[in-house]
């Protein structure tokens, strides 16, 4: 009895290295997170791919190509269009700007016609979307590291506060 007695904070035994366990989870997500973010920048252009037929209306102010949230989406070039009654469209009627389409032929109160549109753009493909999905995941994770680590915390801090003053008001022998 004597010797349990003398132990005080008995329950903060392992909490050391409990901590530092925690820490360095919290360091890893971290350096995870800023790699997955690197890794995603450099895939640029590592696939081509070719839309055929996509219908647009383009005006004067432009608009965006359906695959304008491809994962680096870099590239757009137009292959052709046609409008409603299949009339080719020259090059010179629009106008490419990185995912926009801007039509230069409709006038100030017109309604534009839509367009058939076929075109090509570069993308990070499927590497880049996998990571792209990995970086959202880990955005989630230090939430609930926050709440465990929060939680283990003030277990830490209740288990100082009843190992410190647990034997107050004993007498030791």
């Amino acid at each position: 009895m004597r010797k349990l007695l003398n132990k005080k904070g008995q329950a903060t035994e392992g909490s050391f290295q409990t901590i530092l366990g925690i820490v360095l989870i919290a360091v890893l997500v971290i350096v995870a997170i800023f790699l997955f973010v690197s890794l995603s920048a450099g895939f640029v252009n590592l696939e081509t791919v070719a839309v055929t037929g996509e219908a647009l209306t383009p005006i004067t102010a432009g608009t965006s190509v359906s695959n304008s949230t491809a994962c680096n989406f870099a590239g757009l070039v137009v292959d052709s269009a046609v409008n409603a009654t299949n009339d080719f469209i020259s090059s010179g009627n629009y106008t490419v700007s990185g995912a926009t389409i801007a039509n230069l032929t409709v006038l100030a109160g017109e309604t534009a016609t839509p367009w058939n549109v076929n075109y090509t753009y570069n993308s990070g493909g499927g590497a880049c979307e996998a990571t792209e999905t990995m970086i959202t995941q880990f955005a989630s994770y230090p939430i609930l590291i926050g709440l465990v680590g929060t939680v283990f915390f003030l277990g830490l801090v209740i288990a100082v506060l009843i190992g410190s003053f647990g034997g107050v008001g004993r007498r030791r022998v």
